[in-house]
């Protein structure tokens, strides 16, 4: 019998097609990589020598313009797929009297079915990643309209922007500590109403509340540590944060449901209290919080029958979201405990928006093909030959080695859109651009060292999807360690401090890059100990 690689498992071929992967050359990979990093070397030189308002804008537009173009595309293809179908049926071959014919056609495939290149599909990924990015989007707009009224009012006499800042910086870590076991708990429960994820969600509710409570008072017992501030204002702190980390597990539910739309919402009820009263310093994220609860309708009903949690699954995936969390966002938390709000808050957010947009790009365009190959990859452990296993794997690492190669180029491409915006933005509009050729390092170094947290990352997800979770626990945690001392020592200069950790994590990367080469190398083995373990 002849070996078919992954047309029926992965791609959808129909069952008289035979297809032959054939995966392109090393080079031929890399290349979208090295042109964009080239394009975006081209970009800090234009920058460096403070080119003319004309030269960045346009430099601006193409470079948005290819970003737009990367993000809208299909989601990368591991292969393009040599396919033979047989053009007549056997009931037209009865009917006619005339003998098959093979047709050689060709036809890219992503996993998870044939690439859908229509207008439709693209304004469907514009629309996923707007969605995937609306916290940055709308918070990145919101706080700085907002910016001078947090400045001129007080809270236990600390400025109210001060308040808001600490908080900023410490939720997105403890999001994902917080965020991580709720994934775990209701993971496996469909949202069906009262029935779902929802339900269940509302009775672990209390629980996950007072669980979260000790990461907060030891990032507010650092706080008070490093800055001094009066007990007024770290009660504010406190009750702040946790409003935050329960409108961040409320919209848990929302993400397991597979309802970006509702994820949103959310969102745009936190951004419009914040425009609306932006004073009232808890209002923002209990807007947010309410309307998740809305949305959850009866399920809430689940409050007034609480569960406990099983502890030690809690506490193993609270150590995880700590330690993998950790990576993309532990920085901004240690240079808020270095300096204070004595830093360039503004440069370092927009030097963040890269990473965010990677990140985002990753999981809300390439992820979700991926994870459902996976889950049919795993489903075929059970009656496949190990000849056909080994064929669907090859594909399916490739594709994924190719959804990173694609964020990779997203990624720098946005490096590249940071410093054109931070040209244009330090302008003043003259019209000879005066960015200083240390502001343009800066940013460089900044946004660089930023995408490759993400990077870092996403390798070490990959790494532990595949089932190693050691390796990407080790490789996490080198990378919080070497931040750790390094923002401590050199955090009251941001740009040292990025440039240090960008080394590190430039030699984390190859390291992760390597291991996840390893790991993905056989995935019918390792999905196949995975799965056996488990039993």
């Amino acid at each position: 019998m002849m070996r078919r690689p992954l047309n029926e498992a992965i791609a959808g071929a129909p069952a008289d097609t035979e297809i032959s992967s054939r995966h392109a050359g090393a080079r031929a990979r890399w290349i979208s990589v090295f042109l964009a990093a080239a394009a975006v070397e081209a970009v800090i030189v234009l920058a460096f020598l403070s080119a003319t308002r004309a030269a960045v804008i346009v430099a601006l537009i193409a470079l948005s313009a290819t970003a737009l173009m990367l993000i809208t595309a299909p989601p990368a293809s591991a292969a393009v797929g040599s396919a033979e179908e047989l053009a007549s049926s056997p009931a037209r071959i009865a009917l006619t009297g005339v003998a098959p014919v093979r047709l050689r056609t060709r036809a890219t495939m992503a996993v998870g079915g044939p690439r859908d290149r229509s207008a439709r599909a693209r304004a469907a990924s514009s629309w996923s990643m707007l969605q995937a990015m609306s916290p940055a989007i709308l918070l990145g707009a919101g706080y700085p309209i907002v910016g001078s009224q947090l400045g001129s009012h007080s809270i236990g006499g600390i400025p109210l922007f001060s308040l808001v800042v600490s908080v900023s910086v410490a939720v997105p870590w403890l999001s994902q500590v917080a965020g991580t076991p709720v994934y775990r708990l209701i993971g496996d429960v469909p949202y069906r109403g009262d029935d779902g994820a929802a339900r269940r969600f509302a009775r672990m509710w209390p629980a996950l509340l007072v669980l979260i409570a000790p990461p907060v008072l030891v990032v507010t017992a650092l706080v008070a540590v490093t800055t001094g501030w009066s007990a007024t204002a770290l009660g504010a702190h406190v009750v702040l944060t946790l409003v935050n980390m329960l409108f961040v597990q409320s919209l848990v539910v929302a993400d397991i449901a597979g309802s970006r739309g509702r994820w949103a919402l959310g969102w745009v009820a936190y951004a419009v209290a914040l425009l609306a009263a932006p004073t009232i310093w808890f209002l923002p994220p209990l807007a947010g919080l309410v309307s998740q609860m809305l949305l959850m309708g009866r399920a809430l009903g689940g409050l007034i029958h609480p569960v406990g949690v099983p502890m030690r699954s809690f506490t193993a995936d609270t150590a995880r979201g700590l330690v993998l969390g950790g990576v993309l966002w532990s920085d901004k938390l240690l240079l808020f405990l270095v300096n204070g709000t004595n830093f360039d808050i503004a440069t370092v957010y927009l030097c963040l928006q890269p990473a965010v947009v990677a990140y985002s790009y990753y999981f809300a365009i390439t992820a979700p093909s991926i994870n459902r190959a996976v889950a049919r990859f795993r489903i075929q452990l059970a009656d496949s030959s190990m000849n056909r296993l080994r064929d669907q794997g090859r594909f399916l690492h490739g594709t994924v080695s190719a959804s990173l190669r694609r964020t990779t180029v997203v990624g720098i491409v946005s490096v590249g859109i940071a410093v054109l915006v931070a040209a244009l933005l330090d302008g003043g509009g003259e019209s000879t651009w005066t960015l200083s050729a240390s502001g343009v390092l800066t940013v460089t170094v900044i946004a660089g060292a930023s995408l490759l947290l993400t990077l870092l990352t996403l390798l070490a997800y990959e790494i532990e999807h595949v089932g190693d979770r050691t390796a990407a626990i080790v490789l996490s945690g080198a990378h919080l360690a070497a931040a750790l001392l390094l923002f401590i020592g050199l955090g009251t200069i941001p740009v040292r401090a990025y440039a240090a950790v960008g080394i590190v994590d430039l030699a984390l990367v190859a390291v992760a890059v390597a291991v996840y080469r390893s790991r993905w190398s056989s995935p019918e083995y390792a999905f196949f100990w995975g799965k056996a373990l488990s039993w």
